[in-house]
C-alpha cells in the first residue's frame, strides 16, 4: 500500500516523509524548480526540473513539469515532444489544464492519443472473488505445496486461502493473535513459514485505538496457521506494507511511509534497519535476487538495487519513455521483475526485462489494463506462468478515518490472473 501525496511542482512523493529526510541531488532540484516557478521564474524551474528528469528518469510528472515550464516560455513545439513522451509511456492525461488550451486545439492527434491510451489491453482473467464488498484485499501469495493462494484483509485483519477452485475459507486472524490489520505477506517454503506485516489501522474496527501507530510483523506455521511470534517495529507511524524472503531465510520488510528497509536475519531476535531514511522515498515490493541484492520498487524512483550486507541502494537504470514509477507489489521470475502499478494512470500490471546482471530494464511491457476492472491494484504472485495479482483493493473507497467515502461503491476484489511473457 502506498498513502501518497502530490508535490506542488512534479513529482509524487509523500510530503511528511520528503520532510524527514537528508536531501539529495535530486532533491535539492525539485525544490528548487518549485520555488522557481512560484516566483515566476520558468526559465530557472525549467532548468531544474530537467535535472530531475536526468536523474529520476521516465516520471511521468517530471515530464509534464517540463510540459507546464515550456508552454510558459512560449515553446510550444518543446511541450508538445514533452507530452508524447507521457504518450509514449502509455499513460493518459486529458490535458484539462488551462495551460495546454492551445496544444489541446492545435494538436488533436495527441490528445486522442493520450485518451486511447486508457483503453483496455492484454488478456485478463478472473481467478476468485474475495468474500465481502468491504473486504479491502492487498496482500497475496501462493502455498505451492498445499496449492493455495493466501490473501490479506485490511478492514478485517485475517488471511484468507483460496483453493485450486476459487474457494475462499478463513485461515488466520492476527487481531486475535495480538497483531493488528494485515498488508503485504511472504511465504518460506523450506522452512514451513508465513510471514504477514500489520499494523494499525482505522479501517478495521476490531483494534484498540491505544494500539494506533503500531507495526509488526508476524510469523506463522505455514502449514496449520499456527501463530509463533509477532516482531514489532521501532517507534510509531511506519507503514511495512511489503514483504520478501531470501534463500536463506532472511526476511526483508519495505517501510513505504519511513523510506526505510528493515532485515530480520534467519534466526535473530529482532529486526535492524538495513536502508536508512535518505536514499529511498517509499519503498514497496521487493525480491532477491540470486547474488545478494534486493530488488525494490520505489513508489517514486522506480526500481532499486539494495545490497543486503551494506545497505547500498542503486538506482536500476531505465529508459526515459517507460514509467517505472507506481508500482506497489513487485516480483522477481528470471530476469522478468512483474510489478502491479496503481501510481499512474492507468493503472496496470507490467513486466520489466532486466539485462543478465540486473543492473538495467532493457524493456518495459503492459500485461494488463482496463480501468473497470483493474482500479487499485496492490499485490500480486504467480502460479507457473500465471501471474495472480488483486485487481481492485478497495482501499481508496474509505476516507483516513475508515469510513465509506460518499458516493463511493463497493465492489467485492477480485483476484486476476494474465500471462507471464
Amino acid at each position: 500500500m502506498s498513502t501518497l501525496a502530490c508535490l506542488v511542482l512534479a513529482v509524487v512523493v509523500p510530503l511528511r516523509i520528503a520532510a524527514q529526510q537528508t536531501d539529495s541531488t535530486w532533491r535539492d532540484h525539485d525544490r528548487a524548480a518549485r520555488e522557481a516557478r512560484l516566483r515566476g521564474d520558468w526559465a530557472q524551474a525549467l532548468a531544474h526540473t530537467r535535472r530531475v528528469d536526468s536523474l529520476i528518469s521516465g516520471h511521468p510528472r517530471v515530464a509534464f513539469a517540463i510540459a507546464r515550464a515550456q508552454v510558459h516560455l512560449g515553446d510550444t513545439a518543446a511541450a508538445v515532444a514533452s507530452l508524447q513522451r507521457v504518450a509514449d509511456m502509455g499513460l493518459t492525461d486529458l490535458l484539462a489544464d488551462s495551460e495546454f488550451t492551445t496544444i489541446r486545439t492545435t494538436n488533436p492527434q495527441l490528445t486522442l492519443r493520450l485518451r486511447d491510451n486508457a483503453k483496455a489491453s492484454g488478456s485478463m482473467s478472473i481467478a476468485a472473488v474475495l468474500p465481502a464488498d468491504d473486504f479491502i484485499a492487498e496482500g497475496i501469495t501462493y502455498d505451492a505445496k498445499r496449492r493455495r493462494l493466501l490473501v490479506t484483509s485490511i478492514r478485517r485483519g485475517v488471511v484468507v486461502q483460496v483453493d485450486e477452485h476459487g474457494r475462499v475459507s478463513d485461515f488466520v486472524d492476527l487481531v486475535r493473535n495480538g497483531g493488528w490489520t494485515a498488508f503485504g505477506l511472504a511465504v518460506d517454503e523450506v522452512r514451513g513459514r508465513l510471514w504477514v506485516a500489520t499494523s494499525w489501522q482505522p479501517h478495521n474496527g476490531r483494534l484498540a485505538r491505544g494500539d494506533s501507530g503500531r507495526t509488526g510483523v508476524m510469523l506463522y506455521d505455514l502449514e496449520r496457521g499456527r501463530f509463533v511470534r509477532r516482531y514489532d517495529l521501532p517507534g510509531l507511524g511506519r507503514e511495512p506494507g511489503d514483504l520478501c524472503v531470501g534463500a536463506n531465510g532472511d526476511l526483508f520488510v519495505s517501510d513505504g511511509r519511513q523510506g526505510e528497509i528493515f532485515v530480520l536475519p534467519d534466526g535473530a531476535d529482532s529486526l535492524r534497519v538495513l536502508v536508512s531514511r535518505g536514499p529511498l522515498v517509499s519503498p514497496q515490493g521487493c525480491a532477491v535476487d540470486g547474488a545478494g541484492r534486493l530488488l525494490v520498487a520505489d513508489y517514486v524512483l522506480g526500481p532499486v538495487a539494495v545490497e543486503t550486507r551494506t545497505g547500498g541502494v542503486t538506482l536500476i537504470s531505465h529508459s526515459s519513455t517507460d514509467a517505472l514509477n507506481g508500482i506497489d507489489g513487485m516480483i522477481l521470475r528470471g530476469d522478468w521483475l512483474v510489478g502491479v502499478q496503481n501510481g499512474v494512470n492507468p493503472n496496470r500490471v507490467i513486466a520489466m526485462r532486466l539485462d543478465a546482471g540486473h543492473h538495467r530494464v532493457t524493456s518495459a511491457r503492459v500485461l494488463a489494463q482496463d480501468t473497470v476492472a483493474i482500479r487499485e491494484p496492490t499485490h500480486l504472485t504467480t502460479i507457473g506462468t500465471d501471474v495472480l495479482f488483486i485487481a481492485n483493493g478497495g482501499f481508496g473507497m474509505f476516507d483516513e478515518k475508515g469510513n465509506v467515502r460518499a458516493g463511493a461503491v463497493l465492489v467485492a476484489p477480485r483476484i486476476g490472473r494474465v500471462r507471464l511473457p
